[in-house]
Parts: C-alpha cells; sequence; structure tokens
C-alpha cells in the first residue's frame, strides 16, 4: 500500500512510521508521521506548523486538514523528523462558536451545522432526513463550534465525524463491510472490555422547556424522565440537567446517554495485516462489520467506532479497530448479555 502526505502541492513519501486515526467519537481525524534527514545537512525540514496538507492511501484522500505540530531531533548522524496533523475539523473543536446572534428560531439541524462550519471554511453534510425543526437553540456560554454542532445533533440521534475534510453527520451504521473478522482467519489478535466504570443504573434528566400555550407550569417547568440500564444491578444513579424543548427531547437524550456510556464500557479491539477490507476498501469508522471469536465469546454484527492505521520500517501494515455494539450510537434498546453469554 501507497501512502502520501500532500503538503501545499508536494508529495511526501517513504517515512520511517506513522500512524493514521479515523474515528467517529470526534468531529477531527489524526495522523502522526516520522522520517529521518541527514543530520549534516541546515534546513532539512519541509514540512512546518499550519501548512495544508492531505494523507492520502492509494490515492484514497482520508484526511484533508492542517499541520498541528513538528518536532525536530538532533542525534548527530541523524535528525529525525515528525509532522502531525489534524483534519479541517480540528478548528471547530478547539474555537469557541463566536456568533452574532448565536441563537436560531425554526432552524434544522443542518441549518445550525451549516452556519458554525462556514466560517471555518468546512463544508458540512447530513446524511438522512436531519428531523424536526429546532423551535429555538442558542450557543451555550464557552461552547466551541463543535460542541454547539454535537449537542445539536445528539438530540436528533446522529453523530458528528470527519470524512476527507468535511464535517459529516450521520446516523450510525451507515454502511456495511462484507468482511467476517474471524479468529483464525484474519484477526492477528483480539480482545473484549467490559467495565463499569462511567456505567450508573438509573439515567434521570431533567429539564425545563419554554412555556407556551399548550404547554405551561410543571409540565414546561419541571420535566423528569429516567431510563434504567438493566445490566447494572446496583444503585448507581446520576442526575443530570438538560435543555430540553419537550419530555420527548428529554427521554431521547436520556437513552442516547444510556447507550454511549454503555458502549464505552463494552469493547472488542481487534488487530489486522493491512489497511483495507475485503472490497479493497480503506478501513472506515460507523461501518458495521461480523465478529466472530468464540474464545471471547462473541459472533455478533458490531460498530467500528475508531480506526488506526500503522506502518513502520520492515513491518507489515497493520489496522487496529475499535469496535462497539450498534446501540451504542442509536436510540435503540441496549442489549443486556447475562454472565458468560455470548455477544449474538
Amino acid at each position: 500500500m501507497k501512502f502520501e502526505l500532500r503538503v501545499n502541492g508536494d508529495v511526501f513519501e517513504g517515512f520511517e512510521s506513522g500512524t493514521v486515526q479515523l474515528t467517529m467519537e470526534e468531529a477531527a481525524n489524526n495522523f502522526d508521521v516520522e522520517y529521518v534527514a541527514d543530520g549534516k545537512q541546515l534546513g532539512s525540514r519541509a514540512i512546518f506548523a499550519g501548512d495544508e496538507c492531505q494523507v492520502a492511501i492509494e490515492d484514497d484522500v482520508v484526511i484533508e486538514g492542517y499541520v498541528d505540530t513538528t518536532d525536530d531531533e538532533d542525534q548527530a548522524d541523524v535528525v529525525r523528523l515528525r509532522a502531525s496533523g489534524r483534519s479541517r475539523a480540528a478548528d471547530l473543536i478547539d474555537c469557541a462558536a463566536v456568533r452574532n446572534p448565536g441563537s436560531w428560531a425554526n432552524a434544522t439541524l443542518d441549518q445550525i451545522a451549516t452556519d458554525l462550519c462556514k466560517d471555518f471554511g468546512v463544508a458540512c453534510f447530513v446524511e438522512g432526513n436531519p428531523g424536526a425543526k429546532f423551535p429555538s437553540f442558542a450557543v451555550q456560554k464557552g461552547e466551541s463550534a463543535y460542541e454547539t454542532i454535537a449537542r445539536a445533533a445528539i438530540k436528533r440521534g446522529f453523530q458528528v465525524y470527519s470524512v476527507g475534510g468535511d464535517l459529516v453527520i450521520a446516523r450510525a451504521g451507515n454502511s456495511r463491510t462484507s468482511t467476517v473478522l474471524e479468529r483464525g482467519v484474519n484477526l492477528v489478535r483480539s480482545a473484549r472490555s467490559d467495565s463499569w466504570y462511567g456505567r450508573f443504573s438509573d439515567y434521570i434528566f431533567r429539564g425545563q422547556a419554554r412555556a407556551t400555550d399548550n404547554n405551561w407550569g410543571k409540565n414546561a417547568s419541571q420535566l423528569q424522565h429516567k431510563v434504567v440500564d438493566s445490566a447494572i444491578n446496583r444503585f448507581r444513579p446520576t442526575l443530570v440537567h438538560a435543555e430540553a424543548h419537550d419530555i420527548l427531547d428529554l427521554k431521547s437524550r436520556a437513552t442516547l446517554e444510556r447507550n454511549i456510556r454503555a458502549g464505552k464500557g463494552e469493547r472488542i479491539s481487534a488487530l489486522v495485516e493491512g489497511w483495507t477490507t475485503d472490497e479493497g476498501k480503506v478501513w472506515r469508522p460507523n461501518t458495521l462489520v461480523q465478529f466472530k471469536n468464540p474464545v471471547l465469546g462473541i459472533d455478533a454484527t458490531v460498530l467500528i467506532a475508531v480506526v488506526r492505521l500503522r506502518f513502520a520500517a520492515n513491518q507489515p501494515r497493520e489496522t487496529e479497530l475499535e469496535m462497539a455494539r450498534p446501540e451504542a450510537f442509536s436510540m435503540d434498546t441496549y442489549p443486556v448479555v447475562g454472565r458468560g453469554d455470548t455477544w449474538k
């Protein structure tokens, strides 16, 4: 496989090592590469912080953004140079949501996201129906642009992540690979983790909605909804005060919070050779895949949340995958598996 870092129109290859991370759990993807220069030659660096760049694998551009950081280490005979960067949406994460006015009335999810993205030169796409309009929506004090977009997206059951240099707002599991990840076939190694850290038995969400002619008094000022994580068999409640327009909005917030936390607690990791699926496409997050490992007690369709593409000199190309249940990123009921039972 061919790896290229394209910087200001120049193409760089032959790196000593590198990692590319693609994720559906953050707005920006990232890369980190290392290369060597002659220690006797001045001005060896050709890549600088702030440079526009693209990361391409076999001409498939997986990241389009900027170089964040460069590091030079002098080892007398050689100079080791490193460069790392993120996709264009990184500015949405780092920077405040500064808009005037910082509020919308009767706006759809794609309208809100597009308004916040355009100042940063980031194209934004909502895949699928963006859902009902928000009667009112506003930037909260101190929020980044990404936090504002993610808060709107989560209310409609969407995930926010990067594809190339664009911001994509999509529902979980919008693609699938025919590749089957199977012990003894194509898994170099795999692992399963189960953690109750950060999980709760009861998710109690409270909020206030703006009073209307049809919704006023306690119905507007004292909204509350509770969802239960049935896997947690001891009393571990959490209380969240959340912005809400009505009880259905609060219900969706509570359900998604439970599912996200449960999904982070139940994870599968796997290492496979190469960077592509059986279809010849680079591994991507938000992709459903069949995973089979009887030793780990798993035979299920899972969702790829994070992809890490790695390479190093004189070593094979490898891909590390982090996977979760598809329900972890949706409004569906999160499944409960008994001790020792198999994921199915």
